[in-house]
């Protein structure tokens, strides 16, 4: 039990250092990456009770990391996981690597939306001062940012399926 609690805790600080120390200061495409998301994913389609808690410690982690109002990055977390989850056991039931990029790219979605509409919540409700604005560069972020974590998904996916026996 003791040991299971420390494996999980030295990934999650390792998955919260590699994000936000290495991957957001690569070059403009790459930096897209979302590393978390792709982990809350991952985990979601095989154990979801820990991807709700691996949900709240990344918002919370995230949301102290972030310019963004306090419990923006939580919430959209746990409705990533939320509909992450739904999608998995009701709409792709055949587990194949196109359902899983197709579920990528529609967890990256959520994601983002749902951090652009509570942003938009928290500025009408005079929580938060920054206004998010829908223009082209957050679409083409977007684009780049569905790409990489399909593919680091997949990546992931595969590893995880060849190398590690359950």
């Amino acid at each position: 039990m003791i040991k299971k609690i420390f494996i999980n805790f030295i990934l999650f600080f390792s998955i919260v250092i590699l994000q936000f120390s290495f991957v957001k200061v690569l070059p403009s495409p790459v930096n897209n990456l979302n590393i978390i998301l792709t982990f809350l994913i991952l985990v979601t389609i095989i154990n979801y009770k820990k991807a709700l808690y691996f949900a709240v410690f990344f918002g919370i982690v995230s949301d102290i990391y972030s310019l963004r109002g306090f419990g923006i990055s939580l919430l959209s977390y746990l409705f990533l996981v939320l509909a992450v989850n739904f999608l998995y056991n009701n709409v792709f039931t055949n587990r194949s690597i196109i359902s899983l990029a197709t579920l990528c790219m529609l967890g990256t979605l959520v994601n983002v939306f749902s951090i652009n509409i509570l942003s938009q919540i928290y500025f009408y409700l005079k929580i938060e001062f920054f206004s998010p604005r829908i223009s082209i560069p957050l679409f083409i972020n977007l684009f780049w940012q569905i790409i990489f974590n399909s593919v680091f998904l997949i990546f992931s996916y595969l590893f995880l399926k060849r190398y590690i026996k359950r």
